[in-house]
């Protein structure tokens, strides 16, 4: 059995176990969501995956429409904590993307980003991921071509050392960064 084959089938378990199991985790950070910011409860994107696959990808909502922030202290906690994140369980799960991988971008980023840096699109040879190389070593967030060129250098090193151990080393790092966030 293959890498690939391997980590979509673990991609697939892990997501079911999370989503069964932490369904009470979903259902509060809903109602946390609702009593801050009303319906919609979800927050959809579209975002440019695997072979430039556009597919939608899931959030928790946690700011007003068109505000820079989030409204409170609550919603400042699912993002920094990533909470707000969970739903791509779901994204894992219907298979547009993997719980480890580069982060996608969403479509009018991905045509700046691969216009204008050189091997981006070297990254959507795999599954984008819910978390992964450069966000596990300090590459979050930012839309500067000069921050996503330096992401997309961790990306291609992740492309390229592909393997179940650098999987779960990204995997524990990533559990170290949600439960110690930086503030």
């Amino acid at each position: 059995m293959s890498y690939s084959n391997i980590k979509h089938f673990l991609d697939k378990v892990i997501s079911i176990i999370i989503i069964i199991t932490f369904f009470w985790l979903f259902a509060l950070i809903s109602l946390v969501c609702f009593f801050n910011l009303g319906f919609p409860i979800i927050y959809y994107s579209k975002r440019v995956g695997q072979h430039g696959r556009v597919f939608t990808m899931y959030k928790f909502r946690t700011m007003e429409k068109n505000a820079n922030k989030p409204k409170n202290i609550f919603m400042s906690f699912l993002r920094l904590t990533s909470l707000d994140e969970i739903p791509q369980f779901f994204n894992v799960l219907f298979g547009d993307m993997s719980i480890i991988g580069p982060r996608p971008h969403d479509v009018d980023e991905d045509y700046i980003f691969s216009s204008n840096i050189s091997n981006y699109n070297m990254r959507k040879k795999i599954r984008p991921g819910m978390t992964g190389w450069a966000q596990v070593n300090g590459n979050r967030g930012g839309n500067d071509l000069e921050k996503i060129a330096n992401r997309v250098n961790f990306d291609l090193f992740y492309y390229k050392n592909l393997s179940i151990q650098l999987d779960i080393k990204i995997f524990l790092k990533t559990i170290k960064v949600v439960l110690f966030p930086k503030h």
